[in-house]
């Protein structure tokens, strides 16, 4: 079921993260850096971390973590937005990115005036659910 606006408050208590097992008294760095950790070679090289990224729970945070800025509420090339997102998006992205399946949409390009200049710039704007996965992978980047 899709969440409204007006039940922001009831959303993020129904996706709230489920991090390390449910405790939370952990924060999310640290988290990250454990289950990063985890899959740390003798080489020196991470294998396998895929398995962190398409964790629902770590998702569902970066979800929340991107869910206010303005941007993300600009339509992509898909024209869909943040607006709508459920739990069942969350469970279809992390099977998708585990088995291989999940792809980048392009992006939407449109020309923007530059500030002051009657000249334009070219603008990307990526699709903002797929910014979702991106916050992820910074966020397990940062900790490596």
């Amino acid at each position: 079921m899709p969440f409204l606006p007006n039940q922001v408050s009831n959303m993020e208590d129904s996706i709230k993260p489920n991090l390390n097992g449910g405790k939370m008294n952990e924060s999310i760095g640290t988290w990250l850096k454990t289950e990063v950790d985890k899959y740390l070679k003798g080489d020196g090289k991470y294998n396998g971390i895929v398995n962190i990224i398409s964790d629902e729970d770590l998702l569902k945070f970066c979800y929340l973590s991107i869910k206010s800025n303005p941007g993300n509420m600009s339509e992509g090339a898909k024209r869909i937005t943040l607006d709508g997102i459920n739990e069942k998006w969350f469970s279809r992205a992390s099977k998708d990115i585990l088995s291989g399946k999940f792809d980048f949409t392009p992006t939407r390009r449109v020309m923007i005036p530059k500030p002051g200049k009657t000249e334009t710039r070219l603008l990307s704007v990526g699709n903002p659910r797929e910014k979702i996965i991106q916050k992820a992978i910074l966020l397990i980047l940062e900790q490596i």
